[in-house]
């Protein structure tokens, strides 16, 4: 990737970074934190496949051990240190039923609570750690399996048809038609598996987008507006665990058109240093090593 691309998605990382921030803080209600979920969490997936390297589709253990380091293992360190320090951050009121996770933090651990917290952060559990101040954390785990969805169905593909942006294609096809039939399953089966599903479309169209601009960079900016306009008016809904068929359509409509129309505004102001330093330097090394490959 030349150092316009990289400047352009540093600029993306950190536009992202202050969207989130917003939509933390603006009421859930409010048009702004709407407009904001329908595609900023689609846009770091996005950003991830953008700087996928072919290379690592014939060196896919290697792959998976940069993800096992950058997410895996920050995931089950801070997951442990938070449930070993629940008591006291009970204790000195930094957690509580009303403002914790409701009844989740209703009282102190016991013995049980604390091995049942340890035990569900080092097995990648859904559950069990929200409680801790870490249900942010699914982040870390919907990237990293969908990570590792992405690189083997694209490996897979890739093996049979020798062509990488048709195999990716594939996996953007299947991915997004799976996460679409998992919608109509029950709950605890959409909590295991929509996100992760979606996750990997978006990477996938991260990497389709960087490699085939088939039209000119006009023609896509204009060309998203208008659908993110016109979905996001339709119906509109964040990246959630459960969802309905369309919310899943609405998602890989707004999520990669707004995603495309900020990454094409980025490449614009890719001499912002700011940003640029925000996108690069605004979360630890963990947290960014979710977005790059090298």
């Amino acid at each position: 990737m030349d150092n316009g691309k990289s400047d352009a998605i540093s600029v993306l990382k950190g536009i992202g970074i202050i969207l989130m921030v917003i939509g933390h803080c603006a009421p859930a209600s409010s048009f702004a934190c709407q407009l904001i979920y329908a595609f900023h969490m689609p846009l770091f997936f996005f950003a991830s496949g953008y700087c996928f390297k072919v290379e690592y589709l014939s060196n896919v253990f290697s792959f998976i051990r940069k993800r096992i380091k950058g997410l895996y293992f920050p995931f089950v360190l801070w997951g442990i240190i938070f449930t070993l320090l629940h008591n006291a951050f009970y204790y000195v009121g930094i957690i509580n039923s009303e403002y914790g996770s409701g009844n989740l933090v209703a009282g102190p651990y016991n013995l049980s609570d604390i091995f049942r917290g340890i035990t569900s952060c080092a097995v990648f559990r859904l559950s069990g750690y929200e409680s801790v101040l870490l249900g942010a954390f699914w982040f870390l785990r919907t990237m990293f399996i969908s990570s590792i969805f992405f690189i083997f169905l694209s490996s897979t593909c890739y093996r049979f048809i020798h062509n990488v942006f048709q195999a990716v294609i594939i996996v953007a096809l299947i991915t997004l038609l799976l996460s679409i039939c998992v919608t109509l399953c029950k709950p605890n089966i959409q909590h295991l598996l929509y996100r992760e599903l979606l996750g990997t479309f978006f990477i996938s169209c991260g990497y389709l987008f960087r490699e085939k601009k088939f039209f000119s960079e006009v023609i896509w900016l204009w060309s998203s507006c208008l659908i993110f306009t016109f979905v996001f008016l339709m119906h509109h809904c964040g990246m959630s665990d459960v969802a309905t068929w369309k919310d899943a359509m609405s998602l890989a409509s707004t999520g990669v058109s707004g995603t495309i129309v900020l990454l094409l505004l980025s490449e614009k102001m890719s001499g912002c240093n700011g940003l640029i330093t925000l996108g690069n330097r605004g979360a630890d090394e963990n947290f960014r090593g979710s977005l790059r490959q090298a």
